[in-house]
C-alpha cells in the first residue's frame, strides 16, 4: 500500500487529482451513510475516493467497488479479503473457487427473494407486515438460442443477499445498474441508496435531510471553481449530476406544495453552482422551466 499512495501523492502533485475532482470524490463520501459498500461509476469517481481514503483518511468506513469491476476474480477476490487500515472487507458469499471460475450463466427471468429485517419497516414507516424484498432479474446475455446472465449481475444479487442490510448499499450518480433496481433507490446526496422496499411507492424516494446536508453546505462546492483552470472533459462531465440532484429535490418539494422552499433550492443551486463556472445544459433548463411553471 505504500507504493500505492505514493502514487497518488505524485499523481496529486502533478496536476491528475485537481481540487475539483477530489472535492466530487469528497461529496459522494459525504452522502454514504456510515459502513457504507459503495458502487462507484469508474476512474474518475475512484480515484478521488481512493485518494481520499488512502491519503488523507477520510471515510474509510466506506468499501468503494467499482461496478466495472465486478466480473474480474482477481479484484472481487481482493474485495472480498480486503485490505487491512485500508479497504473494509465487501460480503461476498461465493467461494473463492466459484469467484475464479466466474462466468455468463445459462438464465432465464427469475425473482430473487432477500429478507430483510422488520425493524427496517418502522424506521421507514412502512405499513406492511412482509419483511422480503424482489429481485426479478432478467437474462441480459445470449448466444445461440441461449439466454445468460452476466457475472457482474450474479454477483450483485449476491452481495446483496449475503450482506444481510447490515451495511448501507449506496451507487454513484453515473454508475451503472439495472432497471430491476431502480425502484428501490433512494436519493441520498449525490449516491442512489438501495432499499428492500419500493422507494416511489412508499414516498420515499428522497433522503431529504441527508441530500441538503451536502446541496446547501456552501463549502461542499468551494473548489469548483478550480475546473476552470484544470478541466478534464472526460471527468468534468460529472459535475452536472450536482445540477441533476438540486432539481430533482427542488421537484419534490414544488411536487409536495412547497414552492417557496423548491424555488429556494434552485435559487441555492445558482449561487454554489455558477453558469459562468459550469455552463448550464439545456436539459437543466428545460427542467426548470417544467418544475416551475
Amino acid at each position: 500500500m505504500e507504493t500505492c499512495i505514493d502514487e497518488y501523492v505524485l499523481g496529486r502533485e502533478n496536476g491528475g487529482f485537481p481540487d475539483w475532482l477530489i472535492e466530487w470524490g469528497r461529496n459522494i463520501l459525504k452522502s454514504c451513510k456510515p459502513n457504507a459498500i459503495l458502487f462507484t461509476a469508474g476512474d474518475a469517481d475512484l480515484n478521488a475516493i481512493h485518494y481520499l481514503q488512502f491519503v488523507e483518511n477520510y471515510r474509510k468506513d466506506v468499501s468503494a467497488f467499482p461496478y466495472a469491476m465486478l466480473d474480474r476474480p482477481w479484484f472481487v477476490t481482493l474485495m472480498k479479503q480486503g485490505i487491512p487500515e485500508y479497504i473494509e472487507s465487501v460480503p461476498i458469499g461465493w467461494s473463492d473457487y466459484e469467484i475464479m471460475s466466474m462466468r455468463p450463466y445459462k438464465w432465464k427471468t427469475n425473482d430473487i427473494s432477500i429478507t430483510y429485517p422488520r425493524r427496517m419497516n418502522e424506521e421507514f414507516k412502512i405499513e406492511s407486515t412482509d419483511s422480503i424484498m424482489f429481485l426479478t432479474i432478467e437474462a441480459n446475455l445470449e448466444r445461440g438460442k441461449g439466454k445468460y446472465l452476466s457475472s457482474d449481475i450474479a454477483l450483485l444479487a449476491n452481495i446483496i443477499e449475503t450482506n444481510d442490510w447490515n451495511r448501507p448499499i449506496h451507487f454513484s450518480l453515473f454508475s451503472r445498474y439495472g432497471d430491476y433496481l431502480m425502484k428501490y433507490f433512494q436519493i441520498c446526496g449525490l449516491t442512489y441508496r438501495l432499499l428492500p422496499f419500493n422507494t416511489s411507492e412508499n414516498n420515499i424516494t428522497i433522503d431529504i435531510n441527508h441530500t441538503e446536508e451536502v446541496l446547501l453546505d456552501e463549502s461542499s462546492f468551494k473548489d469548483l471553481g478550480t475546473v476552470l483552470k484544470s478541466d478534464m472533459p472526460r471527468a468534468s462531465h460529472l459535475l452536472h449530476g450536482y445540477r441533476w440532484i438540486y432539481l430533482t429535490v427542488a421537484e419534490q418539494y414544488i411536487k409536495n406544495g412547497d414552492r417557496v422552499k423548491g424555488e429556494m433550492i434552485i435559487e441555492t443551486m445558482h449561487d454554489y453552482i455558477p453558469t459562468e463556472i459550469l455552463p448550464i445544459k439545456e436539459y437543466y433548463t428545460d427542467m426548470i422551466d417544467r418544475i416551475t411553471k
